[in-house]
Order: structure tokens, then C-alpha cells, then sequence
């Protein structure tokens, strides 16, 4: 269980040197010849990115990512652009972004997707703390290029460039006996981290707590919370001026608590599907994943008197995240795990290392990488090249439409793609929820223009049509990584519109 050691019981896992550089070193590996060491990091970094490009989706995939590109171009609480909790730092990146695209989302895509390469720094840097400079790297590379990293880099949300700060926040906090300078920049770090994704408050408390705790001076608690707490103030007041007042905000947070709560009720916990298993593809993955950051644990406490103990770790960063994922957010949504398996991918390296051995970790990591990169790829270039099933299907819905001079009638769930390729100009038809219709606020526009768009089993408002057309997702890896909404899209021309029973 020890695999290979190095001197006085110390196991071959164990760090030679300091800590790596959180923001940035290209000596990622520390080998005894620099020049080699130095090209094969920036080797790693360009092959990180080189995937990154392959994987950058050609449109948006979820109503979340167009709510967030709507509050781009018009910041609107009470609208739900975005929803609550408003993703301040998030929205505000991509406003300063947007013009170096031609849609509204390009520029937190291309935000995100600059996070997602760049996260092998501060990743690799918080597991140097306990690591050699080579596993650390390894770990960090094992986790960007399992399938949800890499294919969700380059998404409108902002769960990527949270993952980045958070990990920037750990690997200034929990290096062994920080100055204040290290202190203060953590706290920022996860004060943004905040402003980016709220949802990681746990996260960010537990990491904070364990810092304050291991503070041997009041000026060093001072340093974690003040910055923190000042970040977070300054947005508070930004973003309540922006929506025109707390009030607005307080009624838009009820209403948003209130609809995730009752959804929370219906959710699967089963593995199979949890995000987990979803960032994995395979279930046995997941709970290969789980064993081995377990035996990873073990033999770190086994070790713990001469690496550090896990325990800052895992109390601070890896059980709240669990809580957070499985209890207080949908368990089955996979980009929500991705802070989860970046913070354990460490005691799944430490695992097979003291299975294996350190060098024989190396040749699986890598083989594990490049099987990852042959199944990957060819899906990567498909999902770089098609458009989504919702917005191809409203895309064409809007030449029906054009043609046919009528509206067009969307599912409620397809409103926030159908407004922002409003926004865009590439949908000028009039827009009608299949809601509008039912409680009677809109009448049943005359089926002989009517273009109708709903995703599968959804149809139930469209009671004839004169023809159909259905987008479907048949990319392997990307089924697995999306919520099932808005895999299987269906576009109704001649479509008669009718008052039924839908639901939300």
C-alpha cells in the first residue's frame, strides 16, 4: 500500500522543494534538466489548450447560458438575466468581453474556456503542497482532460472560471505557513471565485475557516476576512444600484429559492446518474474515481507527519463541496461536479501511487489522457461544428416564420434561447410561450402561419401540423454531459395551436 519510498519512510509521492507557483510556471515538472522540464510543461499547456480549441461548441447548449448572455447585453434581475445570484463578476466579464465576438455569449465562452487551460497552474500548484512536481502535473493534466473539463470549457458558464479562482484561493491558503501577502491574495481570489458562482459559498467558507483557524496572529485573520468581506460589500452595493434597489433583488432571490426548492424534491441521487458519474461518462469510472481518492486518503494519513495532513483539504474544500453538490443543488448537472473532481483528483494520483508506484502512476495518467483525447476528439470536432438541437431548431423556425409571415410558438422552457437569437436579430418573428396560451393571455394564433418549436414529450399544446422536422444531439459524450432538455428538439410548421395542461 506504500508503493515506492524515498529516505525515512517518506513515500516516493512526497514534494521535493516549494510549492509551484499558483498564477503561472512553466517548470511544471522540476526534472534535474530545466530545459527538458520547461518544453514539456509548455508542451502539456499547449495540448491543454489545442483541446480546448477542438471543443469550443459552435452555440449554446443550455437556457442558463442564454439567460447569462440576455444579462450581457441588458443586466435585468427582475427579468431573470440572470437568474439569482446574479453571477455579478461573471456577467460583468462578459459585458467587457462582447465585443470581441458576434453574439452575446462568445466572450464568457472564450472567458471560460482561457480559465479552462489555465487552471493546470493553480491546480498544479495546490497539489505541489503535498506532491512531486511531476504528479502534481499529472494530476492536474488528469483532470483536464477527463470528458466534463474539457467539453464544458468553453460553455457560457461561469462553473469553469469559478473552478480556476476556487483552486487559486486553495493553493494560496493552504500553502504551509502563508505571509499576509499570500493571505490577502487568496481572499480575493476567493472573493471573485464568489462574484463568479456563488453557489461555492461552502466551498470558499470551509478553505476560509481552515485558514483562520491555522492563523498564528489577529493580523493574519485580517487578512483572509477583510479583503474577502470587502470584494463581496463592493459587488453587494454594484449589483443592488444596478437592478435599481435591494427590494428588486430580494423579490427575484424568493421567487428563484422558492422554484429550486420544489425542483430539488424530484431529483435522482442514484449514481449512475449523478454528475459525477456524467463528468466520467461511465458510472464505474465514478466509482473507480471514489475508490481510489479513498486508498488516497488512507495512505496520506498514513504519511501524514511527514507530507501534512489531508484533513485541510478534505474538511475544507471537498466536504462542502459534497453538501453542496448533492443537497442544496440539482446532484445530476455534470458542470456542477467540476470543482468536486479538481479537488480530488490529487488523492486519485496519491491512490494509484501507493498502489503502483510513482512512475508507473506517470505511465497510466498518460495513458489515461490519451485514451481520453482518441475517443474525445472526433466528438470534440462534431461539437465544435454543429449547432444545438434548440438553436438550430429555432433557427430554422425563424425562416418558417419569416416565410410564413406567422409567429412563432415556443415551448416555455425554449423562451430564453428564443429571446436571445431575438437579441441577436436572427429571430424577428412575434413570440408566444405555449403558457401565454394556456391561462389565455394570448389566443391560439391560426395554425396556417404558425411555426411551433418543444422539446421531446413536450408537444402536448401542438395539436396538429402540416410537417416536422426534429434536431437531435447524437454525440455520445455530449448526451452524457447535458441535461436531457434540449437534446431532442422538434420544429411544427402549420402547427395548430391549442389551451392544454403543460408544466414547468
Amino acid at each position: 500500500m506504500d508503493g515506492d519510498r524515498s529516505g525515512q519512510g517518506r513515500p516516493g509521492w512526497t514534494p521535493r522543494g516549494s510549492p509551484l507557483s499558483p498564477l503561472g510556471a512553466w517548470d511544471l515538472l522540476c526534472l534535474p534538466n530545466r530545459r527538458l522540464s520547461v518544453t514539456l510543461g509548455l508542451l502539456l499547456v499547449l495540448a491543454v489548450a489545442a483541446s480546448r480549441v477542438a471543443a469550443f461548441p459552435a452555440s449554446i447548449w443550455d437556457q442558463d447560458e442564454a439567460y447569462l448572455g440576455l444579462a450581457v447585453g441588458h443586466f435585468d434581475p427582475a427579468a431573470n438575466r440572470p437568474h439569482p445570484p446574479w453571477f455579478p463578476l461573471w456577467v460583468a466579464a462578459g459585458t467587457l468581453a462582447a465585443p470581441l465576438g458576434s453574439e452575446p455569449a462568445w466572450g464568457l465562452r472564450a472567458i471560460g474556456t482561457v480559465a479552462g487551460v489555465w487552471t493546470l497552474f493553480p491546480l498544479a500548484a495546490l497539489l505541489s503542497i503535498w506532491l512531486r512536481r511531476e504528479l502534481a502535473a499529472a494530476a492536474a493534466a488528469l483532470y483536464l482532460f477527463l470528458p466534463a473539463p474539457w467539453f464544458l470549457s468553453g460553455r457560457a458558464f461561469g462553473d469553469t472560471a469559478a473552478t480556476f479562482l476556487l483552486l487559486l484561493a486553495a493553493a494560496w491558503w493552504l500553502r504551509p505557513d502563508p505571509d499576509r501577502r499570500v493571505l490577502v491574495t487568496g481572499a480575493v481570489a476567493a472573493g471573485l471565485c464568489l462574484l463568479v458562482r456563488p453557489q461555492l459559498l461552502l466551498a470558499v467558507c470551509g478553505l476560509a475557516t481552515v485558514r483562520w483557524v491555522g492563523a498564528r496572529t489577529r493580523g493574519d485573520r485580517a487578512a483572509v476576512a477583510v479583503p474577502l468581506f470587502t470584494v463581496l460589500a463592493a459587488a453587494g452595493l454594484a449589483i443592488a444600484v444596478a437592478a435599481g434597489g435591494a427590494a428588486t433583488l430580494w423579490r427575484a432571490l424568493k421567487i428563484h429559492l422558492r422554484y429550486q426548492l420544489d425542483g430539488l424534491a424530484a431529483v435522482d441521487h442514484g449514481l449512475a446518474a449523478s454528475g459525477v458519474a456524467r463528468c466520467l461518462i461511465r458510472p464505474e469510472l465514478a466509482v473507480l474515481w471514489v475508490l481510489l481518492a479513498a486508498v488516497g486518503v488512507v495512505a496520506w494519513l498514513r504519511h501524514r507527519r511527514s507530507v501534512g495532513s489531508p484533513w485541510p483539504l478534505v474538511v475544507g474544500g471537498i466536504l462542502p463541496l459534497l453538501v453542496t453538490i448533492h443537497w442544496l443543488s440539482d446532484p445530476t448537472r455534470a458542470r456542477y461536479a467540476l470543482p468536486f473532481l479538481a479537488l480530488t483528483c490529487g488523492l486519485v494520483v496519491v491512490g494509484l501511487a501507493s498502489l503502483l508506484g510513482s512512475q508507473l502512476t506517470g505511465a497510466v495518467v498518460a495513458a489515461a489522457a490519451a485514451g481520453s483525447l482518441a475517443i474525445g476528439l472526433p466528438q470534440a470536432l462534431r461539437y465544435r461544428a454543429d449547432d444545438s438541437p434548440a438553436i438550430a431548431a429555432l433557427r430554422m423556425a425563424a425562416v418558417d416564420a419569416a416565410v410564413s409571415g406567422g409567429p412563432v410558438v415556443v415551448e416555455r422552457r425554449l423562451r430564453s434561447f428564443a429571446d436571445y437569437l431575438a437579441s441577436t436579430g436572427e429571430l424577428r418573428s412575434p413570440l408566444i410561450t405555449d403558457f401565454s396560451v394556456e391561462i389565455g393571455a394570448v389566443e391560439p394564433p391560426p395554425a396556417a402561419t404558425t411555426v411551433a418549436v418543444f422539446p421531446e414529450g413536450r408537444g402536448g399544446f401542438v395539436a396538429a401540423r402540416e410537417s416536422s422536422a426534429t434536431f437531435r444531439c447524437d454525440i455520445p459524450w455530449v448526451r452524457r454531459l447535458e441535461s436531457d432538455r434540449f437534446l431532442d428538439i422538434t420544429v411544427a410548421t402549420g402547427a395548430q395551436v391549442v389551451r392544454a395542461p403543460t408544466r414547468w
